[in-house]
């Protein structure tokens, strides 16, 4: 992590002010998470969150960490129930020593928090907007993790598992509102539904009015039938979705 992009010029001396190296380690063949060490980066507001992998050999069965890193470029109000330290998370490591960290300047006042969770979840995938995290495991299951700041501004914000669903696919995060698209994968035409939680008041969430079909906060749209998400992407305030439908031709 630099200063500013000039410092990844060729012929810029300019030391980073935070490193984080991770060893290569191979992956075995049984297992779906990435062979990266670092993969899935996003940035939020004063953060960005990625996941970590690293195998300690390379035989199927073997442990293996693997869990989501934030680096709080803000390092303040750090006292979030989602989230424990760098330093927390290494002491309960049985071998801490995969992972080497060097700051200087600036650097030495951000703070790395690591996801808090009861279980030894894989995650597949996370993405940070605003002061959120959010994630899918790979059993399908969605998670959030934010910030005091979205906690004190998005009504019953959910902690960490999202129980209410169990096949999900895709998730974007906005400022102030997630969106989940549950069904199967490979999609199948007819099969995804879409779930909104949060603040729509700049419509991100897809409604107007104040008509809701509600799962302990989440909003589900309705988007037809014989359709499937491609893709999905949040803005600030907005939701974005590439959705395939089904071509029916008369003989």
């Amino acid at each position: 992590m630099f200063n500013s992009l000039k410092a990844l010029h060729p012929d810029s001396t300019e030391e980073p002010i935070l490193t984080i190296t991770i060893p290569p380690s191979t992956r075995p063949t049984t297992l779906t998470d990435s062979t990266h060490p670092i993969s899935s980066l996003s940035a939020g507001d004063a953060h960005f969150s990625f996941i970590v992998t690293h195998f300690w050999e390379p035989e199927p069965g073997v442990e293996y960490y693997h869990n989501i890193w934030s680096i709080r470029t803000d390092s303040r109000f750090t006292d979030d129930a989602a989230w424990i330290p760098l330093e927390e998370e290494l002491s309960s490591v049985e071998d801490p020593s995969f992972v080497t960290i060097k700051a200087s300047g600036k650097g030495t006042e951000m703070a790395i928090m690591c996801v808090n969770t009861e279980e030894l979840v894989e995650f597949v995938a996370c993405e940070s907007a605003g002061w959120i995290t959010a994630a899918i495991s790979d059993d399908n299951r969605a998670w959030i993790f934010p910030f005091g700041r979205a906690i004190s501004t998005i009504p019953d914000l959910p902690i960490g598992e999202v129980t209410e669903f169990k096949d999900v696919i895709k998730l974007g995060v906005g400022s102030q509102h997630i969106v989940i698209v549950t069904g199967s994968n490979p999609p199948v035409y007819g099969c995804h539904c879409i779930w909104t939680f949060g603040l729509n008041d700049h419509g991100q969430r897809g409604f107007s009015q104040d008509e809701q079909t509600l799962v302990k906060g989440w909003r589900k749209l309705d988007i037809g039938k014989d359709v499937r998400v491609s893709d999905l992407a949040c803005g600030k305030w907005s939701t974005y979705l590439i959705i395939e439908r089904k071509l029916t031709f008369n003989m």
